[in-house]
């Protein structure tokens, strides 16, 4: 399955410097009645992403994948109150974008279509008219350069979209910008918008809400809330353990909760990052009511996700306390197990046993791998203890013998990759180094995270 989301590109004519466009972007909503507010109380929520030498300034919303009629709204509404041209971007599947073009007046100029368009669009596919794309090719490119791009074959149409931009002056990577993927830094602003009215009667946002009935629970119990726009809480155990626990917006009307251990033995820490990119190394309540052995009988249901009215404060608090008690009864428990980094390992090989393989540190894309365990508390082991853990624990969610077979697979394979760096002493030395290296830089990571270790 591909990717599904709608970025927007505003052309400055102006040329303004980033600072300006902000704050004349800020000044225009306060013409509509809405002023900056924390993200806690937005009401309205915009990501704004700058390039050098480039006019067009992206333009996406977390808000956007919960309501896909949002985009249309707010390019309408965008171009009208900045007087500026407006491209809309919308991906469908990886397969194909309809690019959108509207004009100062917020009226659809001109819309195109790049990559398998015939897929969803048939015979009726929309060409661009060369007048009005013509005016935003930059010196060295043409027409044809345009067309010749946009009639591409591309196996994503990001590849394509990432071409074509420069053509018109746009920059490769912004125009592709997920929302989910944004971190703020030099280039990239986040802005949040309240109605100025609405302070007396602030609908409560799902960060607050977890934020209030959360913090208020996990604060006395060491977990402190890091400092980032992301929702974390994160305890520390004996120096060298993390509790983290977080939630995500799985759709419009719900969110799970996610509890996850780690030790500072990864490559590196990143809560600067969407909770999407930190979860996948963690698991919901669900997990932990089953693994943990929570479950009475093999067939009970556990519900993964909890439900909410997003204009109803009461609502939104109701589920955060659902969410909390399941979280005290099924996660908190787990973790308040873990105190050494031998019961991290066996927690790591029920919980998330990939993390566990043993592999070079180039193809430890993502940062997460806890498989430099094994040699800091010197494990000789056969590891048939944490094998037969993992056995008992997800034996009742698939065939017993193939799940044997793969897991048998599994251990020899780790114990050969082990063995062999043990008696590789050069090796065995580098490994060491690295993981003194790592507790280092990842301590002084989560001490500007606002962690006390």
């Amino acid at each position: 399955m591909g990717n599904f989301f709608t970025t927007m590109q505003i052309y400055d004519n102006g040329k303004m410097s980033k600072e300006q466009f902000v704050d004349n972007f800020c000044k225009r909503l306060a013409t509509e009645g809405y002023v900056k507010c924390g993200c806690d109380e937005s009401e309205l929520s915009y990501i704004l992403k700058f390039a050098d030498n480039s006019q067009w300034v992206t333009i996406t919303s977390e808000d956007y994948k919960d309501d896909m009629e949002l985009p249309r709204k707010d390019v309408v509404r965008i171009s009208k109150m900045l007087g500026m041209a407006c491209v809309q971007t919308t991906v469908i599947d990886s397969d194909c974008a309809i690019m959108e073009l509207y004009n100062e007046k917020g009226e659809q100029a001109d819309m195109f279509v790049i990559g398998r368009a015939d897929d969803y669009f048939g015979d009726n596919i929309p060409q661009p008219k060369e007048s009005i794309w013509k005016p935003f090719l930059t010196e060295s490119t043409s027409w044809d350069d345009f067309n010749n791009l946009k009639n591409g074959d591309y196996v994503f149409v990001e590849d394509g979209l990432s071409e074509l931009a420069p053509v018109i002056g746009m920059d490769s990577r912004n125009i592709v910008l997920e929302a989910e993927e944004a971190v703020e830094d030099a280039q990239t602003v986040f802005l949040y918008f309240r109605k100025a009215a609405a302070k007396k009667e602030k609908k409560l946002t799902l960060n607050a809400a977890f934020k209030q009935v959360f913090g208020e629970a996990l604060e006395p119990l060491g977990f402190v809330k890091i400092k980032s726009k992301h929702p974390y809480y994160v305890r520390v155990v004996n120096g060298e353990i993390l509790n983290i626990i977080t939630f995500n917006k799985d759709y419009k009307t719900e969110f799970s909760v996610f509890g996850g251990i780690a030790t500072l033995y990864r490559k590196e820490f990143n809560f600067d990052q969407n909770v999407l990119n930190n979860i996948k190394v963690m698991n919901d309540t669900a997990q932990f009511y089953y693994y943990g052995g929570f479950a009475e009988l093999t067939q009970s249901f556990f519900e993964r996700s909890y439900s909410f009215s997003p204009d109803d404060s009461s609502s939104v608090k109701q589920a955060f306390l659902e969410a909390l008690s399941q979280t005290k009864q099924y996660i908190i428990p787990v973790m308040d197990n873990i105190a050494s980094l031998r019961d991290c390992v066996e927690h790591f090989m029920i919980y998330q046993s990939p993390i566990m393989n043993i592999i070079p540190e180039e193809d430890d894309l993502f940062g997460d791998n806890e498989s430099l365990l094994y040699f800091k508390i010197d494990d000789h082991s056969d590891m048939t203890y944490e094998f037969s853990q993992y056995l008992t624990c997800h034996k009742q969610f698939t065939d017993y013998n193939t799940l044997f077979k793969h897991s048998e697979e599994y251990r020899k394979e780790l114990i050969q990759k082990r063995d062999a760096i043990y008696n590789n002493n050069e090796h065995y030395q580098r490994i060491i180094s690295e993981i003194s290296s790592r507790k280092k830089a990842n301590i002084e990571k989560l001490q500007q995270y606002g962690l006390n270790i």
